[in-house]
């Protein structure tokens, strides 16, 4: 239903309504509208295209992976965490950090946690305990 939706509405109307989402966080904003490299029928493939899965390849992975991703029914009731888990899951030696009421863009919407929690996983430091981010480790 939203394909067709978007299919009919001018491309400027799509982008506003998707900027809706990150009201509060003027930062994100203006970061992705400066960033967007997509016209409409990109977006529109984009949105039809299947999910792709490869979680029969992510057992190979085998170095210490930090998995991040927000968590909660944030968009349209589509549960935002399901994927960081599925990840997680199939990486052996993984940790999972889901960002409560986040979503795409963690770098941007919650930058100062995500750039801290990359450099503590990089420099093999343990992650800090931040109050809206649940972490998990094997």
């Amino acid at each position: 239903m939203s394909n067709f939706i978007f299919s009919l509405l001018p491309y400027h109307t799509i982008i506003n309504l998707m900027m809706k989402f990150y009201k509060g966080d003027p930062y994100t904003q203006r970061i992705l509208r400066e960033s967007f490299s997509i016209d409409k029928k990109m977006l529109l493939a984009m949105k039809k295209a299947p999910f792709p899965t490869h979680t029969d390849q992510l057992y190979r992975i085998k170095s210490p992976t930090l998995v991040m991703g927000g968590e909660g029914k944030v968009i349209t009731g589509v549960d935002e965490g399901k994927g960081s888990r599925i990840i997680f899951n199939h990486i052996q030696n993984a940790k999972l950090a889901l960002f409560k009421n986040a979503f795409d863009p963690l770098s941007t919407m919650s930058r100062d946690i995500f750039n801290e929690m990359i450099i503590d996983f990089l420099e093999d430091k343990p992650l800090q305990q931040y109050k809206d981010v649940a972490i998990f480790s094997k």
